[in-house]
């Protein structure tokens, strides 16, 4: 029998920690009294895997062929297993609602919801055949086409990519959009200084503190930052918190050398999402960066800008209009756009917003205001709720 009150989560990724939209989504539906289960892929071997969330059920799928190698077909037997023991779980589970997080956990779900007769929302977090790299991008818009449009609720967490969905997939209006923001805590209003402290001890004091917190890959212009280091003005420095490969650790390093900034551009450890904010407002500025590679990261808007700005800090960004409608927002703008791919237009959006002392300032406040007043998800997920409650006691 069928729980009106219970709520199934399914989200294929996670062998890098659990996504902020998916955690989010978890944590505000248990906050509303929802009974709440998140299945999600898993891997035994990394420690942040244990991730937990409050009042929620965490369900780690530890996939036998996770061992297999990372070719097509290692990629293909990971996912087959992970849509079996997804199918059987949506079908089985007492949950009235499923919502199945991106195009690739839809899949399996949506078949299983119908034979159960749940009802079943879809929450696009990415533009999943966009994405550089995705194996087979055609099918996966034939598959968005296809079962986009035959769900009792579509999610975005982004206003251009909701217009993306229906003007190239024909997904089914309307589609909510419930932005990437983070849950508001005044973390500015305390005193942080573990960025300072972890300088020292690497010989760095008394400098401004540039940010970029998160995935470090290529296309998040680490190499672009790398080199930037060089054109700063003496008392301004990068850090970069994040997973660094060995192989764009090397070729990072070597751009460092050339350009004599290990003294300018460092890398910090990965730190777990509910111990970055510390770490966060304890710097004076938020960099969010990544390459134009299609349209899943032309119309982004990550949840680090939020977190910026949840910390008080000025930002600069890629210039994208999903970035810059944000930054330089004509009421209260808080940061400037910069060419991702020019590091020299990188360091002189960062020079330029520490020189005007009094710009940086209101820039700070407003970023305060914005984070408690607009960008913050008890508000932001109000909506989301309410759909998801009508679909339950529907």
């Amino acid at each position: 029998m069928m729980n009106r009150n219970r709520i199934l989560l399914v989200y294929r990724g996670g062998t890098a920690g659990i996504l902020s939209t998916v955690s989010n989504q978890a944590r505000r539906l248990a906050m509303e009294g929802f009974e709440t289960t998140l299945v999600l892929m898993g891997d035994p071997d990394r420690g942040r895997n244990h991730q937990e969330i409050e009042g929620v059920e965490v369900r780690w799928l530890h996939l036998w062929s996770r061992k297999l190698p990372k070719n097509g077909f290692g990629w293909f037997v990971k996912y087959l297993e992970f849509s079996i023991r997804v199918f059987i779980k949506t079908l089985f589970d007492p949950a009235k609602l499923v919502v199945a997080n991106d195009i690739d956990s839809l899949l399996p779900v949506w078949p299983a919801a119908r034979l159960s007769g749940k009802r079943l929302a879809y929450f696009a977090v990415e533009l999943y055949a966009e994405r550089p790299g995705v194996p087979a991008p055609w099918l996966w818009r034939c598959c968005e086409r296809f079962f986009a449009r035959r769900v009792d609720a579509t999610i975005s967490c982004q206003e251009d990519r909701t217009r993306f969905m229906i003007e190239n997939y024909g997904t089914k209006e309307p589609v909510l959009t419930v932005r990437n923001v983070p849950f508001w805590k005044p973390l500015a209003q305390d005193h942080h200084d573990q960025i300072r402290t972890w300088l020292k001890t690497r010989g760095v004091a008394n400098v401004k503190v540039a940010l970029y917190q998160g995935m470090l890959t290529a296309r998040r212009c680490v190499y672009e930052l790398a080199e930037a280091g060089a054109y700063l003005d003496p008392e301004i420095v990068i850090v970069l918190i994040g997973d660094m490969s060995e192989k764009i650790r090397k070729k990072f390093d070597e751009i460092r050398d050339r350009f004599g900034t290990r003294q300018k551009v460092f890398v910090h450890e990965y730190v777990l999402p509910d111990e970055l904010g510390p770490l966060t407002a304890s710097c004076d500025l938020g960099l969010v960066f990544q390459k134009n590679v299609g349209a899943n990261t032309f119309y982004a808007a990550p949840i680090k800008l939020y977190q910026y700005l949840a910390a008080g800090l000025p930002v600069v960004g890629s210039n994208f209009p999903s970035v810059t409608r944000i930054l330089e927002d004509p009421e209260r703008p808080v940061g400037f756009g910069a060419d991702p791919e020019d590091p020299q237009a990188i360091a002189k959006a960062i020079n330029t917003l520490f020189a005007n002392e009094k710009q940086y300032l209101q820039f700070h406040e407003n970023a305060l205001w914005l984070a408690e007043n607009r960008y913050r998800y008890d508000k932001e997920s109000e909506a989301l709720v309410a759909l998801y409650r009508r679909l339950c006691e529907s």
